[in-house]
């Protein structure tokens, strides 16, 4: 099923950067780079409910239908933390800085039920931090202090389980995919559980200890990059094996 959107809607004029289901999956909200507005459509009638204009351009967000957190990747300092009620505007509670060096939009995510932001940077790292405190948890090294993370995806398939991938294309574009397996105290894999596979031009690292359930999502992830697409399909990988365990 497909739901279409009304023929004469206003024209877009900005790019949309993330669309996120909303209000228990009866709405969905789109955010838009440089006209910083969020706006939220009904489904499957597709009206406008309302709309808000942020205060920066949105390179990237991630939200928490747990927490009703908003964050913002903002091209400005960091991300921007904001609370989002079904029928009210978002509201700005805070800042986390994060040290731009080439400003261009950087990945957010949402772990630990939404307690912990996930965010790519441009010098190798991905960094978490608690979203209420702004205190960073921990830090987990992808590359050279020098590369972009161009992806990076969370997954908790259960209480005590979460994953996150991240992936780079380094100068020789060679693909680089990392699967960090963390636990509930949210601290990073000694550097000894760390092994390098090599294949066919692309290199997987995988980081920490793993069971057969980590081991399927990291084999569903190389097989999204091996077919040459990063963002979207790390994320329909996850997608897939979350379908597959709620059998």
């Amino acid at each position: 099923m497909a739901w279409e959107p009304l023929a004469g809607l206003p024209l877009c004029k900005s790019v949309p950067r993330r669309v996120h289901f909303f209000k228990d999956r009866k709405a969905v909200f789109i955010a838009f780079l440089d006209s910083k507005d969020i706006i939220v459509w009904g489904l499957p009638v597709w009206n406008e409910l309302w709309q808000s204009k942020l205060l920066t351009r949105i390179g990237h967000t991630a939200w928490s239908s747990e927490t009703r957190h908003l964050l913002v990747w903002n091209l400005h300092d960091g991300i921007d933390v904001y609370c989002m009620m079904e029928n009210s505007q978002p509201i700005l509670i805070r800042n986390l800085h994060v040290k731009i060096r080439r400003n261009n939009p950087k990945q957010v995510e949402l772990g630990w039920h939404g307690e912990i932001a996930i965010n790519s940077t441009d010098n190798g790292e991905i960094q978490l931090c608690e979203v209420m405190s702004g205190n960073q948890r921990c830090i987990l090294h992808h590359s050279a202090s020098a590369q972009l993370v161009q992806t990076v995806v969370y997954y908790s398939p259960r209480v005590g389980q979460h994953y996150i991938a991240s992936a780079t294309t380094d100068p020789k574009l060679l693909l680089v995919l990392k699967l960090w397996s963390l636990g509930s105290a949210v601290e990073p894999p000694t550097s000894k559980s760390i092994t390098d596979f090599m294949c066919t031009g692309l290199r997987y690292v995988q980081c920490g200890p793993f069971n057969a359930q980590g081991m399927a999502i990291y084999l569903l992830l190389v097989v999204a990059l091996g077919m040459g697409y990063i963002a979207g399909l790390l994320q329909v990988g996850v997608g897939l094996w979350k379908e597959y365990t709620s059998y």
